[in-house]
C-alpha cells in the first residue's frame, strides 16, 4: 500500500505500535518530547519527518534509522512487520524522475558548478540529489546546526509584540 504523503513510495518503514512504546521510553530517559527539536537535529530530519513517524506513516528507510539511531534505539526492533526492510529509496528504490536525474548529471558532467533544486514538500528533491551525488561519485555532506548561533539568539532579551489592536 503506498501513501500520498510518501510521495507513493512503497519502500517507506514505519514503526509498529510496540516499536513505538520502546522510542517513547527510550527518548524519556534523555528526556526528550515527541517533538523535540534536540531528537530531530541530531536525527538530521524535519519535524514533519518526526510527526509522521509517530502517525506509523511510512517514511524514508534512512530516516527512519536515523530517529531510531538518535534515540539510542535499534530500528530493526522498532519497525514494523508489515512494512519491507528495503534498502533506503536513494538506493534500491528510485522510482520515476529518470529523465531530469540524467540531465542533471549529464550538466554536472558538462561543468555545471551550481544546480538549484526546488519542488512542493515531498515530491523528492532530496532523493534527486542523493541519486546525482552517487551517480557522479560525490559524498552528500549534510548541514550541522549551529548551536552557537542559536545559544547567542536566546540570550537576547525577548522584544515585546504590541496587539495590532491595542488602543
Amino acid at each position: 500500500m503506498t501513501s500520498e504523503r510518501t510521495g507513493g513510495r512503497r519502500d517507506g518503514l514505519k514503526a509498529s505500535p510496540e516499536g513505538l512504546q520502546i522510542v517513547d521510553q527510550a527518548i524519556k530517559q534523555r528526556g526528550w518530547g515527541h517533538q523535540s527539536a534536540a531528537w530531530y537535529d541530531r536525527a538530521h530530519v524535519s519535524l514533519g519527518t518526526l510527526r509522521r513517524f509517530w502517525q506509523r506513516i511510512p517514511i524514508r528507510a534512512e530516516s527512519f534509522i536515523a530517529i531510531c539511531e538518535a534515540a539510542g534505539v535499534d530500528w530493526q526492533q522498532v519497525t514494523a512487520t508489515d512494512t519491507s526492510l528495503a534498502e533506503p529509496s536513494c538506493v534500491n528504490g528510485w522510482v520515476g524522475r529518470g529523465d531530469v536525474l540524467d540531465e542533471v548529471v549529464q550538466r554536472c558532467r558538462q561543468g555545471c558548478r551550481l544546480v538549484f533544486v526546488t519542488g512542493m514538500t515531498g515530491v523528492g528533491k532530496t532523493a534527486l540529489v542523493e541519486q546525482m551525488c552517487q551517480r557522479l561519485g560525490l559524498l552528500l555532506r549534510r548541514p550541522q546546526p549551529d548551536r552557537g548561533r542559536q545559544q547567542s539568539h536566546s540570550n537576547r532579551p525577548q522584544r515585546r509584540q504590541r496587539s495590532r489592536f491595542s488602543r
